[in-house]
């Protein structure tokens, strides 16, 4: 999910949001999913400067179940990092907290290998590489 601020803000929260799952009967976007549709999820994903207009806008919104609204997500991601070559790094308490972890996750990966990122450096969220010696964990 995106960090927009408009998530926690009231249009959102308390008229858009349950009004796009009422439409919907909270029933989740994918045929045959038995779960129910309790997120409201973006059509054309959110983008950093998307105007009100388009975010708000109920014909791109749908109600989906959290399983479906995080897969569909993930798959964003990878395909992303496929187009554009650069791995995203996935933040995850346990793997930042255990250090052999951390290794085998990110460097041993097939998306590290792939895209010629050193251990010594973090992919930050706009996705561009910056040294750990930055500031970075």
């Amino acid at each position: 999910m995106t960090t927009d601020k408009r998530y926690r803000g009231a249009r959102w929260r308390y008229i858009v949001r349950p009004l796009v799952l009422a439409r919907d009967r909270e029933q989740c976007f994918v045929q045959g999913c038995s779960r129910r549709g309790n997120v409201v999820d973006h059509i054309n994903p959110v983008y950093p400067g998307m105007p009100d207009r388009e975010f708000y806008d109920e014909r791109n919104l749908r109600a989906s179940c959290h399983k479906h609204n995080t897969t569909r997500g993930m798959v964003a991601n990878y395909e992303r990092e496929i187009r554009d070559g650069v791995a995203i790094r996935v933040h995850n308490p346990l793997v930042n907290r255990v250090p052999f972890l951390k290794h085998r996750v990110y460097n041993n990966s097939p998306l590290a290998k792939s895209t010629h990122t050193s251990p010594n450096q973090v992919i930050t969220g706009d996705y561009s590489r910056r040294s750990r010696a930055n500031g970075a964990d």
